[in-house]
């Protein structure tokens, strides 16, 4: 995912020259607007009772990364292919591209 923000930052022109706190801010902001928007596109494709098993498990171990990305792996159906589209989704509508 970093490599696809610093891509992002690099296709608006972000100088690497940036004072180095406020491109932090920017990519962290945008990782987090990644992140999120890849989440909703992932739960999206979930059936109905993963979606409320995935929020319980996301309630109880919400710092359990490992338990995350398995379930993910488990529940979402062809989960690299739906991440792939989300994040080209996200890039077309981040630079405004998006037909």
């Amino acid at each position: 995912m970093d490599d696809f923000v610093n891509q992002l930052l690099k296709d608006i022109s972000v100088p690497e020259s940036m004072d180095p706190e406020v491109r932090k801010e920017l990519f962290d902001s945008l990782r987090n607007r990644a992140d999120r928007f890849v989440m909703m596109r992932m739960i999206d494709a979930m059936k109905d009772e993963d979606v409320e098993a995935f929020d319980k498990l996301t309630d109880e171990k919400a710092d359990d990364v490992e338990s995350i990305r398995k379930f993910l792996d488990d529940h979402v159906p062809q989960r690299d292919k739906v991440m792939a589209a989300a994040l080209l989704e996200f890039r077309a509508t981040f630079l405004g591209t998006k037909a």
